[in-house]
């Protein structure tokens, strides 16, 4: 993290202990309720409670006396999470913060710094979420103001009214304000097959993807008017690609199709369960084009028959049956009642089990993501996510295979490699995952630049399930 500025370093370190301090007040909760009790036996030997801490009194005086204690044990339990993750502050502030943790490197020649910083680093700890919320709040708003004060039009306001006006709005915001004006207008002209916000590190951007090399009905930029009433123009990023298409052509490494078209295959999705369940009925989630039948409806899911679900490449045998498909204008999925002679899971190719979401409610400069295809799963495919919220045309095959038809899928995320796609034909279906394999979506379809992918949390609570 060599060219990170001191402003972003802090805002890393920042989150660093936000994140810490949260696990410590965890952890400082649980030791107060199980432990802090009158008579409790397990630290008996250790801890000879005469009175309940545990809860709060009207007593003054041991209300005085409880928070001294529950003051010792936050700095005590916050220092030994320092160590026991070396929570280093001199190996923070020297390193990249967000790599900073674990004793992987070690040196007993600087044990005297390392206790030192761990202490510290536990200390820093105690201070407790809110302090570390509210920090890093003004961060992120001194961040904002810095670039305000970069930005010549700052100095071209004319009232205190208009200067507060401009401060309050973010350069995100006016992108998000100015696209969502225009992106009627953009879907409309012929041969755009995508429209979203993009970004390029912190700079933001109205991308467009077209199959036409005569773009001259694209504008290359839209006005947006200032508290002044000057005109600052928000860039449209053109990109020439192909059509986008599905790629659907018990493991991360399984294929799935429908028995009656065993050349329209897709990837394993994800092992799911309804909300609220223990999960043993086993369930799979993947694309409804992935495994829709020839006589089945896109627009109404009807048993006909056809529900069989097979892995053409494992074996021709039947591992589950549909049991609800769904395409609508945000999702394209369907859920696979598996067989109970079959066991799925949501462990990885690397051995690591996939437990969370990512619904990238923040910003997503450089994040990561990668899937587990059927035809990327002997390395996954990794690329960046490059912008979320695009509206696209897709183009699905019928049912029967007697042609193809156009579809609007909305708010989906993108992704690509060097302004390639990181998935191909087979993909369909397969889990996208951040760095840290939380889930971010399914990959839909995909062309030459990018690839597509429903957010996961939009499935999620379409059709009331969740991981197993």
């Amino acid at each position: 993290m060599q060219n990170m500025d001191m402003l972003s370093k802090s805002i890393a370190i920042v989150t660093v202990f936000f994140i810490l301090s949260l696990i410590s007040e965890r952890a400082i909760t649980w030791f107060k309720l199980y432990f802090f009790k009158k008579g409790n036996t397990l630290f008996g030997y250790f801890f000879n409670w005469e009175k309940d801490y545990s809860v709060k009194t009207e007593d003054p005086a041991f209300e005085k006396e409880r928070e001294q204690r529950i003051l010792a044990l936050n700095i005590s339990l916050s220092i030994f999470i320092a160590f026991l993750i070396h929570a280093n502050l001199f190996t923070i502030l020297k390193e990249d913060p967000t790599t900073s943790l674990g004793w992987q490197k070690f040196e007993w020649s600087n044990i005297h710094l390392e206790l030192i910083g761990c202490i510290i680093g536990g200390l820093l700890m105690s201070l407790g979420s809110k302090f570390w919320h509210d920090t890093l709040d003004m961060l992120f708003y001194a961040k904002d103001l810095k670039s305000k004060l970069s930005d010549k039009e700052t100095y071209k306001m004319n009232t205190l009214k208009e200067l507060d006006e401009w401060i309050a709005i973010t350069e995100a915001d006016i992108v998000k304000k100015v696209f969502e004006e225009n992106k009627n207008i953009l879907k409309n002209i012929q041969d755009v097959i995508s429209v979203g916000i993009g970004h390029n590190n912190e700079t933001k951007y109205i991308e467009v993807v077209t199959t036409n090399n005569n773009t001259h009905l694209i504008p290359n930029s839209f006005p947006y008017y200032l508290p002044n009433n000057s005109v600052r123009k928000i860039d449209v990023k053109i990109i020439v690609s192909s059509p986008i298409v599905t790629h659907g052509n018990l493991t991360f490494k399984s294929d799935l199709t429908n028995q009656n078209k065993p050349a329209n295959y897709g990837s394993y999705g994800l092992a799911v369960k309804f909300k609220g369940t223990n999960g043993s009925h086993k369930m799979l989630l993947t694309c409804y084009h992935v495994v829709i039948g020839k006589r089945h409806n896109y627009n109404d899911f009807n048993y006909i028959g056809e529900e069989n679900i097979i892995s053409p490449h494992d074996s021709t045998t039947v591992v589950g049956s549909i049991r609800n498909g769904i395409r609508n204008n945000s999702i394209d999925v369907a859920i696979i009642d598996i067989s109970d002679t079959l066991s799925i899971s949501n462990k990885l190719p690397n051995g690591k089990n996939i437990i969370k979401t990512n619904p990238l409610s923040g910003e997503i400069n450089n994040l990561e993501a990668r899937i587990y295809g059927y035809k990327t799963n002997k390395t996954s495919a990794v690329g960046k996510v490059s912008g979320k919220n695009h509206d696209v045309v897709i183009n699905y095959e019928l049912p029967d295979g007697t042609g193809y038809e156009k579809w609007n899928l909305e708010d989906l995320i993108t992704i690509s490699n060097n302004n390639k796609a990181i998935s191909v034909p087979g993909d369909s279906g397969s889990a996208v995952l951040d760095n840290y394999d939380n889930v971010i979506g399914i990959v839909v379809a995909g062309n030459d630049t990018h690839t597509y992918a429903i957010p996961i949390e939009t499935i999620f609570e379409q059709l009331n399930i969740e991981l197993v």
